[in-house]
């Protein structure tokens, strides 16, 4: 797999002109992303391919399995405590200011479906 690269190169003009304005030049290279395909023959090269697509699945697969670990505890309900289900899909996180110039980090959730059962006022709560 490959990737286009640019490089922008800020450089002198002409000598004879007084001023010697700057030149901004562009280079394109081609990046590959795998490290394996210097001195590795076809053969291996695709050996290499198949063998690592393998082992990322398997730790992606290890990683998003939410059954992986032993289930939470269940705490006693007590009096006046909140339950709140809701189900979304973390999208990253994304830097945000505010008026006065701060920043803060932000997860981006996005809810797939939403149904809402119940609604308790402001006033109510």
């Amino acid at each position: 797999m490959a990737a286009w690269t640019c490089r922008f190169l800020l450089r002198r003009g002409p000598l004879r002109t007084a001023e010697r304005p700057f030149l901004l030049g562009c280079v394109r290279t081609v990046k590959t992303t795998t490290w394996f395909e210097e001195h590795l023959t076809e053969d291996n090269q695709e050996y290499m391919r198949k063998s690592l697509g393998e082992e990322y699945r398997r730790q992606i697969a290890e990683k998003l399995c939410p059954l992986k670990d032993e289930p939470w505890q269940r705490h006693k309900w007590t009096e006046g405590s909140r339950r709140v289900g809701l189900v979304a899909v973390k999208l990253g996180m994304a830097p945000i200011w505010t008026k006065t110039g701060e920043r803060h980090v932000v997860t981006m959730l996005q809810v797939q479906d939403c149904h809402v059962i119940k609604y308790l006022p402001k006033e109510e709560y």
